[in-house]
């Protein structure tokens, strides 16, 4: 074996350490906070459905746009049913 060959041996080494040693932590970290927030998302998701029922409502009454304010509140609950099914 050359002098090369161990000096590789050596990078190899030292490169696999450094994947072991600090991407993967970062990586299982950034899975575990996205995992929460997805858990986070939905317990609230009913508050959060029904927080857009009120903004809608209250854009109704202010705006007197019932088409327009409708629309969105379908979309919102739609998503919100869509995500608590899925859950």
């Amino acid at each position: 074996m050359s002098l090369l060959d161990k000096w590789n041996a050596l990078g190899d080494k030292v490169v696999g350490a450094e994947v072991e040693l600090i991407l993967k932590p970062i990586g299982r970290t950034l899975k575990d906070a996205a995992i929460y927030v997805g858990h986070v998302l939905t317990d609230y998701m009913p508050e959060i459905g029904a927080g857009i029922v009120v903004v809608c409502a209250v854009g109704i009454m202010f705006t007197g746009n019932v088409p327009k304010w409708l629309a969105r509140m379908a979309i919102g609950l739609g998503v919100a049913i869509i995500w608590l099914v899925n859950a």
